[in-house]
């Protein structure tokens, strides 16, 4: 009777550890939040989101986390609360299953994939945010700010002749300072430009009517960044900055 006794305690004893274990186990279980996120990290990032009436604000702050981009969202859907569930979809198209109305702010680089640094999700009666909202200058840059007023042609035979109508935008510069080339064609399509850094590059260039303006830009030197806006729903982006940055920024 005593093995029988001391074998069943043992099995008592296994029982309550094995219950004692578990209880942690399942607590970390229901503490798992109604949602998960994931973007791939080469090449174009593509989401996988899944979310089970979770709130939007909890879902955007994990956006924010994965993608390292600010992520604003109206007050209107503060109280919002989504199910969804994705995989493998591109950013403004997962945005989209989120929220009615969604804005991204993308910096542009040569030789680089663009970069998400704010996304805005809105209700349908919410204004765009401000140029400024995420994209921000520094106040010890050198500013320009565009001018869209109709100044004439050119001179045929000048070292920098930039033109832009009907959306296309032609440059020609010959042997002349990065700058001032992005200075002109910033002050030709009404855009801020910044200068962070006093470069010396010198650069030639002759684009005929290229509708692809933020292209052009960037295309100029590695040390241009060009900021665009795109709106999810229209399919559209304008252009909010362009700055020039030093060899060390990244």
């Amino acid at each position: 009777m005593t093995e029988v006794r001391v074998i069943v305690e043992r099995r008592l004893t296994m029982l309550m550890l094995a219950l004692a274990m578990a209880g942690p186990v399942s607590a970390a279980a229901q503490a798992q939040p109604p949602y998960s996120v994931s973007v791939t990290s080469e090449g174009t990032p593509f989401m996988t989101l899944t979310a089970r009436d979770a709130k939007l604000s909890d879902v955007a702050a994990e956006v924010e986390k994965r993608l390292k981009a600010k992520v604003i969202v109206a007050p209107s859907l503060k109280d919002a609360r989504v199910t969804v569930q994705i995989a493998g979809t591109p950013i403004e198209a997962a945005m989209l299953a989120l929220a009615p109305r969604v804005f991204v702010d993308y910096e542009l680089r040569r030789d680089a994939q663009p970069v998400a640094v704010g996304i805005y999700l809105l209700g349908l009666e919410d204004p765009e945010p401000a140029v400024s909202a995420v994209v921000q200058g520094n106040s010890q840059g050198l500013m320009v700010s565009g001018n869209t007023e109709d100044t004439g042609e050119p001179p045929k035979d000048a070292p920098l002749r930039i033109t832009y109508a009907r959306g296309r935008l032609s440059v020609f510069a010959k042997e002349q300072p990065m700058i001032a080339v992005v200075m002109a064609i910033a002050d030709e399509i009404g855009v801020p430009a910044e200068i962070k850094y006093p470069s010396r590059e010198v650069i030639s260039t002759d684009i005929k009517e290229s509708p692809m303006i933020d292209e052009v830009l960037f295309g100029l030197s590695d040390a241009v960044r060009v900021y665009v806006r795109a709106d999810a729903n229209r399919l559209e982006k304008r252009l909010l900055r362009v700055v020039v940055v030093g060899p060390s920024a990244k």
